[in-house]
């Protein structure tokens, strides 16, 4: 009974829930802003290895970054282009 009135006591003193204003929205930026990143800035990803549950950090610089993405993409795109071979 004593919590119920220590209770009431504390919310006697709040404000209403009409007079309370919503928090505003944070936006957050990128680190840096597209227009200013250099092909030499060094960048470092987490990648997974294939047989092992722990990642692989992997550091390249943006420009071997968009490199790496090319080559994947002709990769992927050569098997995707290729007939299957029928025995």
């Amino acid at each position: 009974m004593l919590a119920l009135l220590f209770v009431v006591a504390h919310l006697a003193g709040q404000p209403a829930a009409e007079d309370v204003e919503a928090p505003a929205l944070r936006t957050t930026t990128a680190p840096k802003a597209p227009d200013r990143i250099r092909k030499d800035d060094l960048v470092c990803r987490k990648e997974a290895l294939v047989g092992t549950r722990m990642p692989v950090r992997v550091c390249l610089t943006q420009g071997e970054w968009a490199e790496r993405g090319v080559a994947d993409r002709d990769k992927v795109e050569k098997a995707q282009s290729q007939k299957p071979a029928y025995f």
